[in-house]
């Protein structure tokens, strides 16, 4: 079993389901909004450029503006993601249109609770 905790732009929100194996957790992004759920999720973060590498399975989190959602959208469809790849954004201004691009694959959105001013340590969300 494998406990995902879901931030957007990060407030906490947990699921628990059974799997064989961890789920992969990677977050695209920048800033503080970007290394602190990467800490928080204890997930590998990738910078949210042209040229990262995608997971092969898991979830991706794009800890991207609100402007930058689509066009990081549209950017990961180019690169054909393996349809086990689902694609969260964590914009509450946003919905599932913004991630369009995308529809081959498991898609959502996690909207904020609270803003990140600053880089936490993973206890601050429990």
């Amino acid at each position: 079993m494998f406990r995902a905790v879901g931030f957007g732009s990060a407030g906490v929100s947990g699921a628990e389901s059974k799997a064989t194996t961890p789920a992969q957790l990677t977050v695209a992004g920048r800033g503080n909004l970007g290394r602190s759920l990467a800490r928080a999720l204890q997930a590998r973060l990738v910078p949210a450029r042209t040229g990262f590498r995608l997971p092969r399975r898991g979830l991706l989190f794009l800890a991207v503006p609100d402007g930058a959602v689509s066009e990081m959208a549209t950017r990961i469809a180019q690169m054909k993601p393996p349809a086990a790849l689902g694609i969260v954004h964590v914009s509450g201004a946003l919905g599932l249109d913004a991630l369009s691009p995308l529809e081959g694959n498991p898609r959502g959105s996690f909207h904020p609770l609270q803003s990140f001013p600053m880089p936490r340590d993973p206890s601050a969300f429990r």
